[in-house]
């Protein structure tokens, strides 16, 4: 189950501080794995309206399955570090696989909501909105591998593969 443990905002114009969040939409089917948002709004003195979105994972992995490591892009040795934050959620800090150093190696969050499909949801970045459509990992005894496309305008539509080291 999800429990919204609620959020506050602040407005450094006003100085008010812990305005609440209005929660606006909550998507999230606890039965269904995924990437679901909560929307929030919030409204300061002057009347001005604020939004904000959280991010809620479902997944079906065990608390075992772990695959963080590094990784290189198969077609270019280009590295890629991959942090689980918490049970299938993780962070990589190269998600195009772009040679280092680079303004483009770009941080993004992901969820591993079964054992093969991975979720890369829009979210904001230095490079603009960015997600990555068919994502997937796939494991055994010798290697794991993580292969999506990248979708934002600063990168190609190519299939980037990782292999784990």
């Amino acid at each position: 189950t999800f429990s919204d443990l609620g959020s506050t905002a602040s407005d450094t114009v006003t100085g008010e501080n812990s305005l609440p969040l209005l929660e606006v939409t909550n998507d999230i089917d606890p039965t269904t794995p995924g990437f679901y948002t909560v929307q929030y709004s919030y409204k300061n003195k002057n009347g001005y309206i604020g939004t904000a979105t959280r991010f809620v994972l479902v997944t079906d992995v065990a608390d075992s399955i772990d695959i963080n490591g590094v990784y290189k892009r198969t077609t270019n040795n280009a590295p890629m570090n991959v942090v689980k934050v918490a049970k299938g959620l993780y962070s990589t800090d190269n998600v195009g696989g772009v040679p280092l150093p680079s303004p483009f190696a770009i941080t993004v969050y992901f969820g591993q909501i079964d054992d093969s499909t991975l979720v890369v949801p829009a979210q904001p970045t230095d490079a603009g909105e960015m997600f990555c459509t068919n994502s997937k990992v796939l494991t055994s005894p010798s290697d794991t591998t993580i292969s999506w496309i990248v979708r934002n305008a600063s990168f190609g539509t190519a299939l980037r593969t990782f292999s784990r080291q």
